[in-house]
């Protein structure tokens, strides 16, 4: 059974987990910042971060499943069940860093459109 791509896929969700969510970094506004920013802010944090995306969850699930395929069909026949279950955890490994990343990146623009919609001039 090959490897190689072990270290590779689980660095790359190891980086993909330690990147700071979206949804707390300062935005940016176009003009003056009211006072009462900070609390409408916090308002819409919690909005945004409550915001779940069930087709993400779908799509990391489809990810393992691939990935087990995968690895049991690349496995010799002594390894076939070893080969699925460890593409099947890396896989969901993987998909999992993804959904996190892509929904963190879906909270944001839900931060910018709950703040744009109590007439704050968000751009980013």
């Amino acid at each position: 059974m090959k490897t190689a791509i072990y270290p590779a896929a689980l660095a790359l969700a190891a980086m993909t987990a330690c990147t700071q969510a979206p949804v707390d970094r300062a935005m940016r506004f176009d003009g003056p910042i009211p006072a009462s920013a900070a609390a409408d802010t916090a308002s819409c944090k919690q909005i945004a971060l409550s915001y779940d995306d069930p087709d993400l969850r779908t799509q990391r699930n489809v990810v393992s499943g691939v990935s087990a395929l995968a690895v049991m069909a690349d496995a010799d026949d002594d390894h076939k069940l070893e080969g699925a279950i460890v593409g099947g955890l890396l896989g969901a490994a993987v998909g999992e860093a993804e959904r996190r990343h892509e929904l963190s990146k879906e909270q944001r623009q839900v931060l910018i459109r709950c703040m744009q919609g109590r007439g704050y001039k968000v751009v980013g």
